[in-house]
């Protein structure tokens, strides 16, 4: 059995079974934290009862060097950022400690160059690390699974089933009454992250304060490609709130980094890392294929719009049981325009199987339809190329319309009669052998309710819809088996 299967953490199971509180013996919520004094890998020591004495939530994340998705939570940087915002360089309210409880590991694995080890721990963590905490792991309660708590200034524990921002700056300052002092700045991307043109790129950055204190001036450093710009910002932001943070023009698509270098005049280090993916032609129809490999529950893909909506998604733990299987969907992006297509590996090895052993590489390619058949092929990432990645993008310009007719004929699947006025038949070439989902969308991606009937659908060649209650225009009607889709557009008079 490979490393990566030995132990399984919180944060994925969550994902594919969704009780995580289920599955570990760690102890319970509102117990009484032990105590225990700890040296990091600086030399400094790390005593629980000094920190909560002197007001701080201190937040507990027990992992190991060879767990691929305590990784993934480490890579997605939640507890960087509260350490950066609320830490003792930020509002001074919380500690974070990593705390690496298999003895048998060593440094090399936490400087990702071990034979047990994930990546470069040392760099991707920027919070205090303590190295063989075997002894407090089997104190909080520890049965071979990964898992993280907070301790409260009270000394009470509330454990963290997943470890989002949001959540975890519930569970360390609100139910641990405990606010954040000062000024506490936070930064957050919510702009586009695709673009289909190669033009001037505006870009920009949410600025929040999350302390107590007023937040009157913030400046920047923008890392693109080509340059390092300096930028200001004044203003005035109480608790809670926020302001949009202008900071210019790229010359065309690029990826970019914002970084905080002051708050109030204090410095201050808190980064935001932007990924833009750039963007091929493409038809309106799409082919997503998908080899799997030996953990198919750690894939999932997403399909987005220009404005982040999820069109079309994959979600963790739904391709259980089918490992090392080519499936495929078909995607209509209804109208022209740009769209973004995701791949995510939850453990962060991407389709890198064979680095596990004996294991079949997954890859995943994006192709072009036209008339039900692929034309081309857009992106092949092959696991064995990509080596180990949490999320791959590429986006998609739907600037060309797909035959549409002969896609519905190869898919066994007619229209009847079209244009329409209150019904239309869905008909199948022959009988159908398995329940289907049916969905009607209009001509800007929305879906809209007509009367489909609930009864059963096996063993039946044709299903009427009633379309009463839409307005004149296109519609796309999709038919989906759950592993593929199919999509047909039809005209209400």
């Amino acid at each position: 059995m490979p490393l990566k299967r030995l132990l399984p953490s919180i944060w994925l199971w969550s994902l594919v079974l969704g009780a995580p509180d289920k599955l570990c013996a760690q102890l319970p919520d509102g117990s009484q934290a032990p105590d225990f004094a700890l040296m990091d890998l600086e030399g400094e020591t790390w005593a629980l009862s000094s920190l909560i004495s002197s007001g701080k939530s201190v937040i507990l994340n027990f992992a190991t060097t060879w767990c691929t998705s305590c990784w993934a939570e480490a890579h997605a940087g939640a507890l960087n950022n509260i350490h950066s915002t609320f830490g003792p360089a930020g509002s001074n309210d919380v500690v974070v400690l990593f705390l690496e409880f298999d003895d048998f590991t060593n440094l090399e694995d936490l400087d990702g160059s071990g034979a047990t080890t994930s990546g470069n721990w040392l760099q991707n963590i920027h919070y205090p690390i303590v190295d063989g905490a075997s002894a407090t792991y089997d104190l909080y309660g520890g049965t071979g699974s990964s898992f993280s708590c907070v301790v409260c200034p009270n000394g009470a524990i509330t454990n963290i089933p997943a470890l989002d921002f949001d959540g975890i700056r519930e569970a360390c300052l609100s139910e641990c009454n405990n606010e954040a002092g000062l000024v506490a700045p936070y930064l957050r991307h919510n702009g586009p992250t695709v673009s289909c043109v190669n033009s001037a790129w505006p870009i920009g950055i949410d600025l929040f304060n999350l302390g107590s204190s007023p937040l009157t001036e913030a400046s920047f450093k923008v890392y693109t490609p080509a340059d390092t710009v300096d930028h200001f910002w004044t203003g005035s932001l109480d608790m809670e709130t926020s302001v949009y943070v202008d900071l210019g023009t790229l010359p065309m698509p690029e990826n970019w980094t914002a970084e905080l270098i002051t708050a109030n005049n204090v410095p201050r280090s808190l980064t935001q890392e932007v990924n833009v993916a750039h963007s091929v032609e493409s038809t309106t129809s799409i082919r997503i294929e998908l080899l799997t490999d030996a953990w198919p529950e750690e894939s999932g893909w997403q399909l987005t719009d220009d404005s982040g909506q999820i069109l079309e998604q994959v979600a963790f733990g739904n391709l259980v049981g089918q490992a090392e299987s080519t499936l495929t969907w078909d995607v209509n992006l209804m109208e022209f325009g740009c769209y973004k297509f995701t791949f995510m590996d939850a453990a962060g090895d991407g389709l890198n199987a064979a680095i596990f052993g004996d294991f079949t590489n997954g890859f995943v390619k994006v192709h072009r339809l036209d008339a039900g058949e692929v034309t081309s092929t857009m992106v092949h990432w092959d696991g064995g190329d990509q080596g180990a990645f949490f999320e791959k993008s590429l986006g998609l310009s739907a600037n060309s319309v797909s035959n549409l007719s002969d896609f519905e004929s190869s898919a066994g699947i007619s229209l009847f009669p079209n244009p329409t006025d209150e019904f239309v038949t869905l008909h199948w070439s022959s009988p159908l052998t398995h329940s289907v989902d049916i969905e009607v969308f209009d001509s800007m991606g929305r879906r809209v309710d007509v009367l489909i009937p609930t009864a059963p659908l096996a063993g039946k060649d044709q299903v009427e819809l009633d379309l009463q209650s839409l307005k004149s225009g296109v519609y796309f009607l999709r038919v989906g088996t759950g592993t593929s889709y199919h999509s047909l557009a039809f005209h209400k008079r």
